[in-house]
């Protein structure tokens, strides 16, 4: 994330900090008007990446823990417990919290869009 953050920064045109300094913006007004629109589109994209690989913290979790700890549950262990890690194996409600899984990711993803639309179109006002 790191690496696509510096990748934004360094798209950022020069020019437009030199004609910001021209114009009398300080340090926090170079930043808010020039670094963070010229950020918006990476950004965005990091951070539906992040709040996606979060929910998909399955990996973590089962590798410190493996079958020993049930208080550290999240969606998708939990939905692993069900159709893998007990007798008899429950395939059913295993597939529904992977379905409302991906229902969860997919109204997040819609709202995040819209909201990001509608920022981009009040700053092209």
């Amino acid at each position: 994330m790191m690496v696509s953050l510096l990748g934004g920064l360094q798209s950022i045109d020069a020019s437009l900090y030199e004609a910001s300094e021209m114009d009398g913006a300080n340090a926090w007004q170079r930043f808010r008007y020039v670094t963070l629109p010229g950020l918006r589109s990476v950004s965005t994209t990091v951070v539906l990446l992040g709040v996606i690989w979060t929910f998909n913290q399955f990996a973590i979790i089962f590798l410190l823990f493996g079958n020993t700890a049930p208080d550290a549950q999240i969606l998708v262990t939990w939905a692993y417990q069900l159709g893998f890690g007990q007798q008899p194996r429950d395939y059913a409600q295993s597939a529904a919290y992977g379905i409302l899984l991906l229902s969860l990711l997919i109204v997040f993803t819609s709202f995040y869009r819209r909201w990001l639309n509608r920022n981009e179109q009040q700053l092209a006002i």
